[in-house]
């Protein structure tokens, strides 16, 4: 409910003559449970609150078709192709100079066993390569966060396209389709609907 109060589901009862003799309908569960002191009950029955929800997934399926389109288009921009050669590029370049620095740090105790350097040497240059090491380390695992921002953008708004192309396929909404595209659902004492979807808006992280 919109007082933050889970809802929970109850079958209600018609006479034997009625043509809905059994409904599935909800209450706000702090109501019920403060013996109706507390809250009110926001009753409202699950046709209701799956017409809503059908409604809004209708919507969704109108912008699908652009939005799968605009996952192509951003694939095939040449700056976002040349901006993931380049950040791989340097990956590489980076990954080259964290193993060259680790090298280098393995060969000092090599040349201090063999008396190639002192021991003040050593320790002064361990501490020079070490520092570099960790830069280079750093600059390293940014390059990578950066070569997999769009990756993940890009999954996350196919991962919405795949439910919504799911929903498309079914005579009527399942729970696991319902699970995927639904995140919360609000029931307003005066039974207004608010739903709130795991993916709210498609093309917002494409932008």
């Amino acid at each position: 409910a919109d007082c933050a109060t889970k809802m929970i589901a109850q079958k209600g009862t018609g006479r034997e003559t009625s043509a809905v003799p059994t409904w599935i309908f909800y209450n706000c569960n702090g109501y019920k449970y403060s013996n109706n002191q507390q809250c009110s009950n926001h009753y409202i029955r699950q046709e209701a609150i799956m017409t809503a929800i059908t409604n809004l997934l209708n919507k969704q399926v109108e912008i699908a078709l652009d939005v799968e389109k605009l996952i192509a288009d951003v694939k095939k921009m040449p700056p976002v192709v040349r901006h993931q050669s380049s950040i791989t590029d340097q990956i590489r370049s980076s990954s080259l100079k964290v193993q060259n620095m680790e090298e280098k740090i393995e060969q000092l105790l090599i040349d201090l066993t063999n008396g190639v350097i002192d021991r003040s040497e050593y320790e002064y240059m361990k501490v020079k390569y070490s520092q570099k090491l960790e830069y280079y380390r750093e600059e390293s695992e940014e390059l990578i966060g950066k070569s997999q921002e769009l990756t993940t953008v890009i999954s996350t708004t196919q991962q919405w396209l795949n439910a919504i192309k799911e929903y498309k396929k079914l005579p009527e909404i399942n729970r696991p389709v319902l699970d995927a595209l639904v995140d919360k659902i609000y029931v307003s004492e005066s039974k207004t609907i608010k739903i709130d979807l795991k993916y709210c808006d498609p093309y917002k992280p494409m932008m």
